[in-house]
């Protein structure tokens, strides 16, 4: 029999003070979640918390995983900034994985459509958006949207979360995922 260590949270690095991205993807995550706080409210009024760049930690997965967007319904903003498990989205704490988790590609090296696809799918994320402006990985197509059923991914026509009541489109006016 194989022992499992326990999951402390207080044992993960869950800053390490690094800058991930760029100029161009720091804007593209602020036009996702700042529109939602300043003029959306969820079908039934519950709470939300939308964020980006901030680490996913729980004991499905041997490394946190860092969407560049993550939004989860009816979850409570955290309260306690000082304590590490409220500075992340501590699933194991929060108790349910985000609805809609979107990943901006800003270059080939952040495993979108290979490991962050099965990583998102076991930790029990419904709605996964692959956004990839210059085409670094889609070639063809900018955006992939995804809904998992079963923890499966199953490739989408369409950016519209009927579960979530939000859906995505593609501005012209800039090439900007609003």
């Amino acid at each position: 029999m194989v022992a499992i260590k326990e999951f402390n949270i207080e044992e993960v690095e869950i800053e390490d003070g690094e800058p991930v991205d760029n100029i161009l993807s720091e804007k593209q995550m602020r036009l996702l979640t700042e529109p939602l706080y300043s003029s959306w409210k969820p079908e039934n009024n519950s709470s939300f918390l939308v964020t980006a760049n901030v680490g996913i930690f729980t004991k499905l997965l041997s490394q946190g995983i860092a969407p560049d967007v993550l939004l989860s319904l009816n979850v409570e903003k955290p309260k306690n900034r000082n304590k590490k498990e409220d500075r992340c989205y501590y699933l194991d704490k929060i108790g349910k994985a985000p609805e809609v988790v979107i990943e901006v590609v800003s270059n080939t090296k952040g495993h979108e459509l290979e490991s962050k696809l099965i990583d998102y799918g076991t930790i029990g994320v419904r709605y996964y958006v692959v956004y990839d402006p210059e085409m670094f990985i889609l070639k063809g197509r900018v955006i992939y949207s995804y809904e998992y059923k079963n923890k499966i991914p199953v490739e989408m026509e369409e950016t519209w979360f009927r579960e979530v009541g939000l859906g995505l489109l593609l501005w012209s006016g800039g090439g900007f995922l609003k």
